[in-house]
């Protein structure tokens, strides 16, 4: 399966991306700040999030491992 890692997934180009990655059969993984999760809850069952700042290490390296 195609995977791909969307930095600032509940921004709004990170939705647009969101959708476009969905409906071309990607697994979708994402990063955003903790506080926005709520913005993908229609999405949560879909895809993997890591709430965390772009800035910390261990968040970016868990989204992107594999």
């Amino acid at each position: 399966m195609k995977r791909i890692c969307i930095v600032g997934i509940s921004g709004k180009l990170g939705r647009y991306m969101l959708q476009h990655a969905l409906a071309a059969g990607y697994e979708v993984r994402g990063v955003c700040r903790p506080e926005s999760v709520a913005k993908l809850a229609a999405y949560k069952d879909r895809i993997t999030l890591f709430p965390g700042r772009t800035d910390d290490r261990t968040v970016m390296e868990k989204a992107v491992a594999g």
